[in-house]
């Protein structure tokens, strides 16, 4: 009978030194008291159940909590499986905040203009533009509400993360230079961001080759 091949020696993974998990890291990101959390990283990797987790044990440490998304793909409210006391739920929808944004600039620029120019107005405020402007303003509120306490933000996926965080850049170089009226959430908005102490930044990934490299990437 011939001899059986040997199987090669498999290195043992049992002593390899892993990260502490998600308590530990939670416990550091209450010693804070307030500010944002956001979950990044490309779709499928499970950024909402991390955004969710993180959420409750805030909550079960006795901090009040927001949790909201950009991603209109995610499903916060399935997600959580009952209401819990001290944590609110938020999604920025771009339809509501196109319509919210549409009326406040026709309220506030519409006045006195007649019917020519106000329906070249209406029609200006159709274009594509307006939906990013709107949706950019709507983060800044959710990134402006985690100087009162917790908001933790499940983002889109990565290019269209990256795209929000790019336009936060743009805006606050605008008003710099022109120091036109913008609310104070957009003003404060980059320099939040910018704050290790105020904005903490979750990469979320998988154990397979491409979720990996992008999380690298981003």
């Amino acid at each position: 009978t011939p001899a059986l091949a040997e199987h090669p020696e498999v290195p043992s993974t049992a002593h390899t030194a892993l990260p502490p998990g998600l308590p530990a890291l939670i416990d550091e990101l209450a010693a804070a008291g307030q500010g944002v959390i956001m979950t990044m990283g490309k779709g499928g990797v499970g950024k909402t159940t991390i955004a969710a987790a993180i959420a409750v044990a805030l909550v079960s440490r006795g901090h009040k909590v927001r949790l909201s998304t950009t991603d209109p793909a995610a499903h916060l409210a399935s997600t959580m499986e009952a209401e819990l006391p001290g944590l609110s739920l938020s999604r920025i929808d771009p339809n509501v905040e196109v319509a919210a944004y549409t009326r406040e600039v026709l309220e506030r620029a519409g006045k006195g203009l007649d019917p020519g120019a106000r329906a070249m107005l209406e029609e200006d405020l159709r274009s594509p533009c307006t939906e990013e402007i709107a949706v950019f303003r709507a983060f800044a509120r959710e990134v402006d509400a985690g100087a009162q306490g917790f908001v933790v933000l499940d983002t889109a996926p990565t290019g269209h993360t990256i795209l929000l965080l790019d336009a936060a850049e743009a805006y606050h170089r605008e008003g710099m230079r022109t120091r036109g009226e913008m609310p104070e959430a957009v003003t404060q908005l980059l320099p939040r961001l910018r704050d290790p102490d105020f904005t903490r930044v979750i990469v979320v990934t998988l154990a397979e080759a491409t979720p990996v490299h992008e999380a690298e990437r981003l």
